[in-house]
């Protein structure tokens, strides 16, 4: 199966397609413009050939905070998107970011050991929770991400399509799909 997974956003969106069989990643976009994904969605007629590929997108969570004019181009953006992949006939699921947290870390907020406070879990740590899922068969500090010379298996991963990696391991472990290399 391969996921096609987007982290949207108002002008540029993170974008990854990754391999369940294989567990890896085939491309990686950190801004990638909305208008050209869009249309590369309306034509990339090679993910609709298989049933078992689908259009994974970040949904927007209502966090009872005010919101502002980002945020509904964004949904927007969306939208678009999720017409652009059904509109030929393909499949497409949601996650939030609350699911992803959970999935990933196993929880969505945490104590600070420092100040005893309750605190969110960030992009840091969900980022750490994805790399420990992939093998370290590369180079430098970071094997899974590895260097230009033994690049690992998220090497060229960047920006906001740690996001949408975050999407796609995600939705991937709830349906059962997950495979980062270790076994296949």
């Amino acid at each position: 199966m391969k996921i096609l997974a987007i982290d949207p956003g108002t002008n540029h969106s993170g974008f990854v397609e990754y391999d369940t069989l294989h567990g890896r990643i085939r491309r990686s976009e950190s801004k990638w413009e909305n208008a050209s994904l869009l249309d590369w969605l309306r034509q990339e007629s090679c993910w609709r050939d298989c049933e078992q590929n689908v259009l994974v997108v970040e949904d927007i969570e209502g966090m009872g905070l005010a919101v502002g004019k980002s945020t509904f181009l964004t949904c927007r953006w969306s939208g678009r998107f999720q017409e652009a992949w059904e509109a030929q006939g393909g499949r497409v699921e949601w996650v939030g970011r609350g699911e992803e947290k959970i999935t990933l870390c196993g929880r969505a907020t945490y104590r600070d050991p420092r100040t005893g406070k309750m605190r969110g879990v960030k992009d840091p740590e969900i980022r750490r929770a994805i790399i420990e899922r992939f093998p370290a068969v590369g180079g430098g500090k970071v094997p899974q991400v590895g260097t230009k010379k033994n690049p690992g298996p998220l090497y060229g991963v960047a920006s906001h399509a740690w996001s949408a990696l975050a999407v796609a391991v995600t939705w991937a472990i709830r349906q059962g799909q997950f495979n980062g290399g270790i076994h296949g």
